[in-house]
């Protein structure tokens, strides 16, 4: 590797060389870069590249397109991941320690015993992803969209559920403060309690996609992360509420 190669050259050349390899059905390479902690990723495509491991911590990587990636046991604590497209990406044993997933779309994505303590999904897509034994204490999760993710082993403790779209999974098997969530029904409903926002949700469709928005190349141009996490927020999970939530406080 030249010495001169910064980071996002790397781990382009690395997007390419495992984009290769699944071409020709082989394993895609463990990255062999320079370090990638505190590195300027934004808006980047790394569909598909093999990350497993790699320390990311701090990384900026709002709007980065990392679908199908394999982040198993990736360092992403600190990280900014504001409007990312994460959907079927494999982060089973990662860390994203208070990392900022606002508005990002994990649909699908693979977070088993993940460490997602204190990080910001204000807004995320997490519906159909696996959640198995990850740890979400402390977490924020207002307005996310968490249908039929599986949340075996959860632990919530302490996180902000406000407005949070129904988890369709047995109430027993989640760690959380009793007095945010209810018991809606013997079918083993766990509806957040936002009547606006289960409103808002029944008369959408029942999948949330991800729009062309969330599509990032490399180059492109955007709004500051804050009004690009509030605008992707409000077009892909349709928020009826800061006002709710504020008036739940």
């Amino acid at each position: 590797m030249d010495p001169t190669t910064t980071p996002r050259e790397a781990l382009e050349a690395h997007a390419a060389a495992c984009r290769a390899a699944r071409e020709a059905a082989l394993p895609a390479p463990a990255y062999a870069g320079p370090s990638l902690a505190g590195a300027a990723l934004y808006r980047a495509d790394f569909s598909g590249v093999n990350l497993a491991g790699v320390d990311l911590t701090g990384a900026d990587m709002t709007g980065a397109t990392l679908r199908d990636a394999v982040l198993t046991c990736a360092t992403l604590r600190d990280a900014d991941l504001t409007g990312a497209d994460l959907r079927g990406a494999d982060l089973v044993g990662a860390n994203l320690r208070r990392a900022d997933l606002r508005a990002a779309g994990l649909r699908g994505a693979n977070l088993r015993n993940a460490d997602l303590r204190g990080a910001n999904l204000y807004g995320a897509v997490l519906s159909n992803a696996i959640l198995t034994g990850a740890n979400l204490s402390n977490a924020i999760l207002t307005g996310a969209d968490v249908r039929d993710a599986n949340l075996t082993d959860v632990d919530l403790s302490s996180a902000d559920v406000r407005c949070a779209a129904a988890m369709r999974r047995p109430v027993s098997a989640v760690t959380t403060p009793p007095a945010r969530i209810r018991r809606a029904s013997s079918s083993a409903d766990l509806a957040l309690s936002c009547p606006s926002y289960r409103a808002v949700m029944a008369r959408n469709s029942a999948s949330v996609s991800i729009s062309p928005r969330m599509s990032r190349t490399v180059g492109s141009s955007a709004p500051p992360p804050e009004a690009a996490a509030k605008d992707l927020a409000r077009e892909e999970t349709n928020l009826p509420c800061l006002r709710c939530s504020n008036a739940s406080r």
